[in-house]
């Protein structure tokens, strides 16, 4: 890093790095097992956390870093981008504005030639202890659906794993409920197709689907697959 951007202040640790007393924000993006206790320790400096997801290995884990962050007042935030997206934004007006009219069920589909990507490989995106798709790619989409629908319960699940004890999950299958809402993901790899991810919202009215992180399209009783584009600054939206 020196080496390409000049001159940058290096630590031999994390704790060596807490300790200046200048730093107020730290991106905590350690593998996830990790997690718990280097945010912990960032914690216990007062200094505020950008965290990657998954935000721990258990319930318990995370249940003891919010408690921690709470006692001692500083932010612990996850890294979801999704919500600064145009997309985003549109969704959230559309849903607002009833365009969908009532809505009777979530989806997310996620399909994986390979797991892991070829652009990703390291050592622990692969494994059953703390990789996958299911804590890579899903946290993104229940935030999302937190954020446009309401937070989900969940209310089954099932999980496919391959023979070997040390590999991630091939496949999965859970049901979740937002106020009798069904919620439905769905997570397959090593299969015959391009990587896809559809995210779906199903209305009374219409059907909106986000494709791939960033296609935005809306199906009605009368046009399929319109693409749905931003007009403006504004919450006005056109159809083409």
């Amino acid at each position: 890093m020196q080496e390409k951007y000049g001159e940058r202040e290096v630590y031999q640790s994390h704790s060596d790095l807490l300790k200046n007393d200048q730093i107020d924000l730290i991106y905590l993006a350690v593998p996830p097992k990790l997690h718990h206790p280097i945010a912990l320790n960032i914690i216990s400096y007062g200094k505020h956390i950008l965290c990657e997801k998954p935000l721990a290995n258990s319930t318990e884990e995370a249940y003891e870093m919010y408690e921690a962050a709470e006692n001692k007042g500083v932010i612990n935030a996850m890294n979801f981008p999704l919500p600064y997206q145009d997309e985003f934004s549109m969704m959230k007006s559309m849903v607002e504005r009833q365009v969908l009219g009532e809505i009777k069920r979530v989806e997310f589909h996620m399909y994986f030639p390979e797991w892991p990507r070829a652009w990703q490989q390291n050592s622990w995106i692969g494994t059953r202890e703390q990789g996958g798709f299911i804590r890579e790619i899903g946290p993104h989409y229940l935030h999302l659906t937190s954020r446009l629908v309401g937070l989900p319960e969940l209310e089954h699940s099932f999980v496919d794993y391959p023979h070997d004890s040390l590999k991630s999950e091939n496949g999965f299958v859970v049901k979740l409920n937002i106020n009798d809402v069904p919620v439905l993901f769905n997570g397959l790899s090593n299969i015959g197709q391009k990587e896809h991810m559809s995210y779906k919202i199903f209305g009374s009215k219409a059907v909106l689907e986000l494709r791939n992180w960033r296609e935005l399209i809306l199906r009605t009783k009368d046009h399929d697959k319109e693409k749905v584009k931003k007009r403006s600054q504004s919450t006005t939206f056109t159809i083409r």
